[in-house]
């Protein structure tokens, strides 16, 4: 995925059960994390903890990912002063 060999639907297709539908978007929300898109990331970590990821590696990164990503979004008031004339 992240040598951009698969798309997010093709390691999708190829998990096999909850486990590795959590795993995938992890990875999927990694690309998307390295591509700039942070609100897709933030939805792809979102998904693989909502799925079985308390018995995978992924699950603790994804929850990590979100804090950090958390952490680093602008305040309501700073994003609206960027917004402003």
């Amino acid at each position: 995925m992240l040598a951009g060999d698969l798309t997010a639907a093709d390691l999708l297709a190829a998990a096999d059960d909850d486990r590795q539908r959590a795993a995938a978007h992890y990875w999927i929300g990694r690309a998307l994390l390295l591509a700039g898109h942070d609100d897709g990331a933030k939805d792809a970590f979102t998904t693989c903890l909502a799925l079985d990821s308390e018995a995978i590696l992924e699950g603790d990164l994804a929850r990590a990912c979100l804090q950090q990503l958390q952490q680093h979004a602008p305040t309501a008031p700073a994003a609206a002063e960027a917004v402003s004339p």
